[in-house]
């Protein structure tokens, strides 16, 4: 009786043990998101002439991936074990007056590059063969003249690269509205014609997100 008794203590003992670990499972830090077991791979590249931190990948608003940074010019950050569907990445542009954020989609088994420019556009491939196209993150920027003075061509720029320019003339006072300017720091550059001579002034202003910002030329500061 008691050697019956014993073996039926290990029996229990086994049961118990087997459900334990069946219950366990493998927790890889997505499922709380309820990726599941599909998952894919997200490889992010910083391409910008500037470091980014606080780079954070969401679904549904709960963090899945997380690298504080500071991530340097040309280097990547791969993000594994991503759960499938719908994600969001974002992160901490060093301006501190925007935050550059973009939606994308994993699915099982895919690595999904994503490259950061210096103009602030995200450039997706995968390894499925389908690429999404450029997404830009613009604003616009409303430029007054209270100058006194008509202007006669206005350049914007970014880097030096030239992204708006414009050579119609405008009276003062008077204005000009330039929309679908990549966000970031720009440099603005207009002229006006006295006689046989040219004169210029410069301004910078910040861009944001899908909001306009405004910049004043005023009377002084010309050469």
């Amino acid at each position: 009786m008691a050697n019956k008794n014993f073996w039926l203590g290990i029996l229990v003992m086994v049961l118990v043990f087997g459900l334990t670990v069946v219950g366990c499972g493998d927790d890889n830090g997505n499922d709380g998101a309820g990726g599941g077991s599909e998952t894919g791979t997200v490889i992010f590249k910083n391409t910008a002439p500037v470091e980014l931190r606080d780079i954070r990948i969401t679904r549904n608003g709960e963090q899945v991936g997380y690298y504080a940074g500071p991530l340097k010019t040309n280097i990547s950050r791969n993000f594994s074990k991503m759960p499938t569907g719908l994600l969001n990445i974002s992160f901490e542009h060093p301006t501190g007056t925007q935050r550059p954020s973009h939606n994308f989609t994993v699915s099982n088994g895919e690595t999904v590059n994503i490259n950061y420019t210096q103009y602030a556009n995200f450039v997706i491939t995968r390894s499925s063969g389908s690429d999404d196209p450029v997404v830009t993150d613009t604003g616009s920027l409303r430029i007054y003249n209270s100058s006194n003075y008509t202007i006669n061509s206005v350049s914007i720029s970014q880097n030096g690269k030239v992204v708006k320019s414009d050579s119609a003339s405008f009276a003062s006072p008077g204005n000009k509205l330039f929309t679908g300017i990549p966000v970031g720091s720009c440099d603005v550059l207009v002229s006006r014609e006295a006689g046989y001579r040219f004169y210029r002034w410069e301004g910078t202003v910040t861009i944001n997100k899908d909001s306009t910002a405004s910049l004043n030329i005023p009377a002084t500061g010309w050469n």
